[in-house]
C-alpha cells in the first residue's frame, strides 16, 4: 500500500473547470490529478448538467478517474438546528 496522498482536482461543471482538467491532464498544471471530484449540490443550473454529461467521459481520456457525489438537501427548521 502506498502512502503517496491522492491529488484531485475539484470539478465545478464551469469552463474554468474545463480548462483546469485540460490543463492539468496536458501537464501544464501540477501536480497531476488521480481524480476528478463533482460535488453536485443537487441544485445545479440546468446548463451544468448538460455541460456535466458532455464532459463526463473526458477524464477517462486522460486516464483520470472521475467521481459525482450527490447530498440530499436537508431543509433546515427550528426542529433541524435544535437536533444534537
Amino acid at each position: 500500500m502506498s502512502n503517496k496522498p491522492v491529488e484531485y482536482l475539484s470539478f465545478g461543471g464551469g469552463p474554468p473547470s474545463v480548462a483546469l482538467m485540460i490543463l492539468n491532464a496536458w501537464g501544464e498544471i501540477t501536480p497531476k490529478a488521480d481524480l476528478v471530484v463533482f460535488a453536485d449540490t443537487g441544485a445545479e443550473k440546468g446548463k451544468t448538467y448538460e455541460l456535466l454529461n458532455q464532459y463526463q467521459n473526458w477524464p477517462k481520456k486522460w486516464d483520470l478517474s472521475s467521481l459525482r457525489r450527490r447530498r440530499q438537501m436537508l431543509l433546515l427548521t427550528d426542529e433541524t438546528l435544535s437536533t444534537p
